[in-house]
């Protein structure tokens, strides 16, 4: 779910999509999500990998699968989740604060250790806070459901930290005084150094990356082709 690109504009809001999933706090009900895996794996002959990781679990597991044994062999409607939640992904704003350097750390070779700096800024709280109260207001016009933001500061910045995509570090900018590269991909003031990934994006934006950064590789190679080609014809 995912604001409209005028509601964002109207309202100065990063990009904030939010997934809706289903969980269960039983372990039992976890026992046989990982009873059913087996039985999958075993019919089929799939992922020997994790059909391995699988029977890991239930070894390591052994109250959860006799809960789980016994819910089944009572019938239990395992299908009902106990809660359903909202995972968010943010769009980030740019902020020179964080930033990859070198630190005084160095490896084994001698080599300085990269040090990464970041965090959350408030535009992104707001900006998360703002989305679901927008879209909670009409869950509940719809009379199905409600949708609260239950997360203080302090709670939001640290359930962050759980996925992580570096982006903009070499960002792109017209102008070498706010970025790295231009909008070729080229390095301000280099003649032949270019970038591609997802290091030149000027935000993070509120989606995965790969295709874009795909389509930007292919971008530079064909720009690239075209330079060298204007290139050799200029030799000859």
């Amino acid at each position: 779910m995912r604001l409209t690109d005028e509601v964002l504009r109207r309202e100065g809001l990063l990009t904030v999509l939010l997934s809706p999933y289903v969980g269960r706090k039983s372990f039992a009900a976890e026992g046989v999500r990982s009873l059913a895996t087996l039985a999958y794996y075993l019919k089929t002959r799939q992922r020997p990998r994790r059909l391995a990781k699988t029977l890991r679990d239930i070894v390591a597991n052994p109250i959860d699968v006799a809960q789980a044994i016994a819910l089944v062999a009572r019938n239990a409607d395992l299908r009902r989740p106990d809660y359903f939640g909202i995972l968010p992904h943010l769009e980030q704003a740019p902020e020179a604060s964080n930033r990859v350097t070198l630190s005084d750390e160095r490896d084994e070779l001698g080599f300085r250790l990269p040090k990464l700096t970041w965090h959350l800024g408030e535009a992104e709280e707001q900006s998360l806070r703002r989305t679901v109260e927008i879209i909670g207001q009409e869950i509940r016009a719809s009379g199905e459901a409600s949708l609260e933001f239950k997360l203080s500061s302090e709670e939001l910045r640290r359930l962050a930290h759980v996925s992580h995509h570096h982006i903009g570090t070499t960002r792109m900018h017209d102008d070498p005084k706010h970025g790295v590269v231009d909008a070729s991909c080229r390095v301000h003031g280099i003649d032949n150094l270019y970038m591609a990934g997802s290091s030149v994006f000027p935000t993070s934006g509120g989606v995965t990356v790969t295709l874009s950064i795909m389509a930007l590789a292919l971008r530079l190679a064909d720009h690239l082709k075209s330079r060298l080609m204007a290139e050799a014809r200029v030799r000859v």
